[in-house]
Formats: C-alpha cells, structure tokens, sequence
C-alpha cells in the first residue's frame, strides 16, 4: 500500500503592518499540538509561512487586526481539510472579536497562546515557541465543542 504523500500548503501576508496584521497557524487535532513550520520567509514585514503535512484534518487558526474595525481584533478557528496541495477546505468554526487579551481567558488556552505568538510590527512571530507546547486532552475537548458549535463572541456583548 502506498504511504501518503507530504503536502506542503503556505499562507501568505502573516504579518504586522500600520493599520492591520494578520497571522495563521495550523493545529494538529491528532497530536494536540501547533504544528511547526517548514519553513518562514520573509520579505520586507511580510511572512509567507509554509508547513509540509500528511492529509488529513486540522485546525486552522488565524488571527486579524484592523485598527478601524470595532472590535479590532479577530481570531478564528475552523476546521481545515488537507488533501493534496491543491485541495483543501476550510469550514466554518469558531469566531472571537475583542479588543483586549484579557477577554481570552474564558476561552481554550490554545487561543490565547495563539494570540501571544502574534507578530509584532517589527518582530517575527512565536511560531517556534508556539509548537512546543502539548495540550491535555481535557483542553482539547473544550477547543473542539466549541468550534464544532460554531460559536461566535465579541467582547461586550451577550454572548451564548
């Protein structure tokens, strides 16, 4: 039986600019864990960030700063099916607005220590940090409710 092929995906402008920032990383639902990057190339402040995977289902998280959007932070967490290097979905998950990282701590420590590894305006991003940490499986359960619920949370609001 043919062993399946390694896929090699990347996500581009990962970065912090003036007025935005945006930043991606993929989440091993099988090993509870961020997945290391292949490889991280920057040009000027932008960050293209390749990851080399088995197909399979993972956990996409991205996060976006727009300083003229209220709240000015999102982080999304969906789920993301790899096939090969041409085909891969992203359905939908879970969505958090907020504007300070204090509203996080109601959340999986996953987003929050995602939410750490951001990049700054003139820094790289955690990404190594990132993939160091293992998370129990009652912390993973708690990820994935909530992303299989859909959910959607702005700070300030009510929220269910």
């Amino acid at each position: 039986m043919a062993q399946p092929q390694i896929v090699e995906i990347s996500f581009e402008r990962c970065g912090a600019f003036t007025n935005t920032a945006h930043y991606v990383a993929l989440y091993s639902i099988k090993r509870r864990k961020f997945i290391r990057p292949a490889a991280i190339v920057k040009v000027c402040a932008d960050f293209t960030v390749k990851y080399r995977v088995l197909p399979g289902h993972y956990l996409l998280f991205r996060y976006s700063y727009w300083s003229k959007r209220h709240p000015p932070r999102r982080i999304t967490v969906a789920p993301f099916a790899v096939k090969d290097a041409n085909s891969t979905q992203e359905l939908k998950g879970l969505q958090i607005e907020f504007e300070r990282e204090e509203y996080l701590k109601m959340f999986p420590p996953q987003v929050a220590d995602f939410f750490r590894a951001r990049p700054g305006y003139h820094g790289r991003p955690a990404w190594l940090a990132l993939a160091e940490k293992e998370y129990t499986e009652e912390e993973h359960a708690r990820l994935l409710e909530l992303i299989t619920r859909g959910a959607r949370f702005t700070e300030g609001e009510e929220n269910e």
